[in-house]
């Protein structure tokens, strides 16, 4: 006798039908688990491309612009070189930058009575 196999029509039983649907479940399950990652994925990489498309553009702005506005620490000189007038200079490079009009608050000196007591108290 002469032993083969042959490909024929085979009848799942019972219980191999009840654990194949276990198994059709938990493919049905995993893929809809990955389906909702890859959405998850696509759209924190999405989020990301925008992110750097707006810092693209950022960046393309100041280079086709050649300067943007920034707080800049300034002094004023008062009375100079016109009375009643202060002038702004920025502290980083010196420039002047503009001049305008002493307020009334610009015009009131500060006294310091406190140090200037002081000599009067040690004699």
């Amino acid at each position: 006798m002469k032993q083969q196999t042959e490909w024929l029509k085979y009848e799942y039983t019972r219980e191999e039908r009840a654990e194949l649907s276990l198994e059709l479940a938990r493919a049905n399950q995993m893929k809809a688990e990955l389906e909702l990652k890859k959405k998850q994925v696509a759209s924190r990489i999405k989020a990301e491309i925008e992110d750097n498309a707006k810092e693209i553009q950022g960046l393309a702005t100041k280079v086709h612009d050649g300067y943007e506005y920034r707080n800049i620490p300034v002094v004023y000189v008062m009375d100079s070189p016109r009375a009643g007038v202060k002038a702004m200079y920025r502290e980083d490079n010196g420039e002047f930058v503009r001049e305008c009009r002493m307020s009334d608050e610009d015009r009131q000196q500060v006294l310091d009575l406190e140090n200037a007591a002081e000599p009067a108290r040690k004699k």
